[in-house]
């Protein structure tokens, strides 16, 4: 993502081109900033550009193909339920870092945070994340974080993500519970 989020590349993966995207190259002043305030972008960035030079055109392609087979997967789940109900992290919330914090310590406290989210990035099934109670925080006894339900449907039907969440809120099993 971070080619045509950032760089403004072509996606190779199965979305639509997003061709009014065009955001100038990253600079010094952007790393900078963004490592201070959210090191899990400039560690895309860098990511991306590190796979980029260390595995060849096949072998990019052949992951992309792989793409087909999870969407198949999730395509299969989803003639059987209207939508599919994951938590959004597979772990309670972490508490943001400080602004004091190092660049590691931060890093930390992003990791696995997205993995549940991610496979929808690139097989088109619309997921959206909405809170749905507190969970006390291994990392902090005694203080309760907020926990997020993902609701991923068919592609092309957002209309059902949006009716699931809304019954969900309609019931009264939100925050406010």
């Amino acid at each position: 993502m971070a080619d045509y989020g950032v760089e403004g590349q072509t996606s190779d993966l199965l979305s639509y081109p997003l061709p009014h995207i065009n955001p100038p190259p990253p600079t010094q002043e952007f790393f900078d900033y963004m490592t201070a305030h959210n090191p899990a972008v400039s560690n895309v960035l860098l990511n991306t550009a590190y796979l980029k030079s260390a595995y060849t055109a096949s072998q990019s392609a052949k992951a992309l193909r792989i793409v087909h087979q999870l969407r198949a997967a999730y395509d299969a789940a989803l003639e059987k339920y209207d939508v599919l109900i994951t938590p959004m992290n597979s772990f309670v919330g972490k508490t943001p870092p400080g602004k004091e914090s190092s660049v590691m310590e931060k890093m930390n406290k992003s990791i696995g945070s997205t993995s549940n989210a991610c496979p929808f990035n690139i097989t088109g099934h619309p997921a959206m994340s909405m809170p749905v109670g507190w969970a006390e925080a291994p990392t902090c006894p005694g203080k309760k974080l907020p926990v997020g339900m993902q609701v991923i449907a068919k592609r092309w039907d957002e209309e059902m993500m949006f009716k699931a969440a809304m019954a969900w809120e309609v019931g009264g099993l939100g925050l406010d519970s």
